[in-house]
């Protein structure tokens, strides 16, 4: 039977590869009994090429098709039926297209296609490829970026400019290092920060602002001890120091228009630091109080940083709200809060028109010992449990890092925290 078709085709002056076309551009399919027999004829063929790769097509399109559709037929009959998607008429095209391309320099004059007549199909007609230029099926696909919950700024907050001299008191050097270095608004850098010398008596500031804690040896004069004073000599060679801010425990308990309290804690980078007495060659780089708490950073906002970053969020806050202080509008009105580790990483996200809190580390969002030093289930440290409130947006934002075990100290960090 499909020998007998074949030679009708062929004295119907119809060609091997316009059978190939006709079946690529209606779905033809080729039942039989010994498809070797098929795959041989095929090869004898002055198309064979073409015939072999569209076998070798639809052998692997049959292995996506549904179990519904590999039934086995054991008469030779050959169905045709036409495309009934969408993406099925767009894949048979690109077929047909391919076909027509590889088949033109062997058959340069292939004639206009004849009906058939047969005693199973009256009338097949096989019509011309079309000539018309088709996608290549190998085209790249095209990648949706995802898209944005919210509108992504188009102008940043705020954009560092030409470095201005530093204010009175304040070391070129550490000016330098909070502006340009850590991209830190000069105004608050001149609002936290400051440089730290020595006094007129010969004292230095950095004994004044670090060592105010009574739990520290002392003299009976009142003196520090001498392994206090050894231990801390290097902070005599210079430094910055950064206020810690406001206390939020005192938020809850403000009258309208009063302002919170500030804590006398901070951080204190020396320009000499000490080396670390259990890991040789590695320094202590920042220094906070000995024998005090650790808490946590709320830098102070100029009114015109806060009044933008009011605005960003579309809030509005009363004129008292606003003399109790930025950190006090945050907690009131719940806007979204930033968790950075360090000073400089909290102001320079302010200085974006975020509202970053900055812990000393990234383990001092929580604490695992209690007042006696027993450890205990991991719980949110006071100070940052005040902003911990329903439905505030909490984002962490800590050093990216490439090194597997620095990667899961964070996740640990941030998942005892929050």
């Amino acid at each position: 039977m499909l020998c007998t078709l074949y030679s009708l085709l062929c004295n119907l002056f119809v060609t091997p590869s316009d059978v190939a076309v006709s079946r690529a551009r209606y779905s033809l399919k080729l039942y039989t009994e010994d498809k070797d027999s098929l795959l041989a004829l095929a090869q004898s063929s002055r198309a064979k090429e073409n015939a072999l790769f569209l076998l070798r097509q639809k052998e692997l399109e049959k292995q996506h098709q549904s179990k519904l559709e590999r039934k086995t037929v054991a008469n030779a009959v050959i169905v045709t039926e036409k495309p009934t998607t969408e993406a099925e008429v767009r894949r048979s095209r690109g077929a047909e297209e391919q076909s027509y391309t590889d088949s033109s320099h062997l058959h340069p004059c292939t004639p206009a296609p004849l009906p058939i007549s047969s005693p199973l199909q009256p009338h097949i007609s096989v019509p011309e490829p079309s000539p018309a230029p088709l996608p290549s099926s190998t085209q790249k696909p095209v990648i949706k970026k995802p898209v944005p919950k919210t509108a992504l700024p188009t102008v940043a907050f705020w954009t560092p400019s030409k470095l201005d001299e530093a204010p009175e008191r304040f070391d070129s050097l550490h000016w330098r290092e909070l502006i340009e270095g850590s991209a830190i608004h000069p105004e608050i850098a001149a609002r936290n920060f400051k440089s730290l010398h020595q006094t007129t008596d010969w004292e230095h500031e950095a004994w004044e602002y670090l060592m105010y804690s009574e739990g520290l040896p002392r003299t009976n004069t009142g003196r520090l001890s001498s392994g206090i004073m050894s231990k801390y000599t290097h902070i005599e060679d210079g430094g910055w120091w950064c206020d810690a801010g406001v206390n939020p425990k005192s938020f809850a308990d403000l009258k309208p228009g009063e302002q919170p309290d500030r804590k006398l804690w901070g951080c204190y980078k020396p320009n000499n630091p000490r080396e670390k007495a259990d890991q040789p060659g590695k320094f202590i780089k920042y220094e906070h109080p000995p024998k005090t708490e650790l808490s946590i950073f709320l830098l102070d906002v100029p009114d015109d940083i806060a009044g933008r970053i009011y605005e960003k969020y579309g809030l509005q806050p009363s004129e008292s709200d606003r003399q109790s202080g930025f950190w006090y509008c945050v907690w009131k009105h719940n806007l979204p809060v930033t968790i950075t580790e360090g000073a400089k990483k909290a102001a320079s996200l302010l200085s974006q028109g975020h509202a970053a809190i900055g812990l000393p580390g990234i383990y001092a969002g929580y604490r695992s010992k209690d007042d006696r030093g027993e450890q205990v289930k991991a719980q949110i440290m006071d100070e940052l449990a005040i902003f911990a409130t329903p439905e505030r947006e909490c984002t962490f934002c800590f050093d990216y890092e490439t090194r597997e075990e620095t990667k899961r100290n964070i996740e640990i960090a941030i998942s005892r925290t929050g």
